[in-house]
């Protein structure tokens, strides 16, 4: 026989994870472990308390930003009537300065020049006026589209944390099992451990899972001299701490081809082989994350007889 150090786990299941592209989040509540659920149930509520400030913050941020642009647009609008006002004066001089200049064979000679160098003036003045219209109208353009890229900046910012405040509360999506994952590194020595209320989380991190129970197995490690030794198929027996009162039979369904380091052995951590056994009963008291003991057969011999090692009762003081 061989003993090896198990656990059980689900094939099939559906990881509740934190939500992504969220930082410094901390969970408030979350369900205990073991805990059965019907789809749609709370599962894992963050802290939204800075959220909720910075959110605040943002429609501040958006009206103002909205009111930039309102200003903006009017004062291109006053902008506007200034020029147009002064490109129709320009106009009106011109066609003063034309008719001047038409009586120029009327009257002296220096009257003429005269009214022709008005004219000169006039047309560089409209001209001068059109050219600050269009200008000023471009420069306007150009100040209400900054503010409006900017109120749009904030528009998305405050979206951006709607939507996360929504993410900050984890439902079920299907009914299942509330079991949480070993994923959370207090210190290099201690092992993984499941979150609890007051932990900090990063963006993604697994915190439990809802398992398919009618998918247990057993998933064991085994060092380089134990992998020698396991073949698929070999039958084993378990035994789990929780359930110590029963024994479920099953077999190797697989083990992996290379080696893995296992943190959870302690420091330094050892690279050792993954065995994953079928069971070939099951019990509804069984959960994933049960520990036990698998014990594998892996050779048999026949026609022997078994010795205790200790003898099996005393009479007389004498064995």
């Amino acid at each position: 026989w061989l003993d090896l150090s198990g656990q059980s786990a689900a094939r099939q299941s559906v990881v509740i994870a934190a939500p992504y592209r969220i930082d410094n989040m901390r969970i408030l509540k979350l369900l205990p472990n073991g805990t059965r659920v019907e789809k749609g149930e709370t599962l894992v509520e963050f802290d939204s308390t800075q959220l909720r400030r910075d959110l605040a913050q943002n429609r501040v941020d958006l009206k103002s930003a909205q009111a930039d642009v309102e200003q903006q647009r009017a004062q291109g609008r006053l902008t506007e009537e200034k020029d147009l006002t002064d490109v129709m004066k320009a106009r009106y001089d011109v066609q003063s300065a034309e008719l001047d200049a038409s009586k120029a064979e009327i009257v002296s000679e220096i009257e003429g020049a005269e009214a022709k160098l008005k004219l000169a003036d006039a047309r560089q003045k409209l001209a001068a006026a059109e050219a600050k219209l269009k200008a000023d109208h471009s420069s306007d353009a150009a100040a209400v589209k900054g503010k409006e890229e900017a109120r749009d900046k904030a528009l998305y910012q405050m979206q951006q944390n709607e939507r996360s405040l929504s993410q900050l509360i984890l439902h079920a999506p299907t009914d299942g099992m509330f079991t949480l994952l070993n994923t959370h590194w207090t210190s290099p020595t201690s092992g993984p451990q499941p979150f609890r209320s007051g932990d900090q989380i990063w963006p993604g991190a697994a915190i439990a899972e809802l398992p398919d129970l009618s998918t247990l197995e057993v998933t064991a490690r085994a060092d380089e001299v134990e992998r020698g030794r396991l073949q698929v198929g070999q039958k084993a027996g378990m035994r789990f701490s929780a359930v110590p009162d029963r024994a479920v039979t099953g077999h190797i369904k697989s083990i992996s081809t290379l080696a893995s380091v296992d943190f959870s052995e302690g420091w330094p951590p050892p690279r050792n082989f993954t065995v994953h056994i079928a069971l070939d009963q099951s019990d509804e008291r069984l959960r994933p994350s049960m520990s036990g003991t698998v014990r594998v057969a892996v050779a048999r011999v026949e026609s022997v007889i078994l010795i205790p090692s200790e003898p099996p009762f005393h009479k007389n003081s004498e064995t």
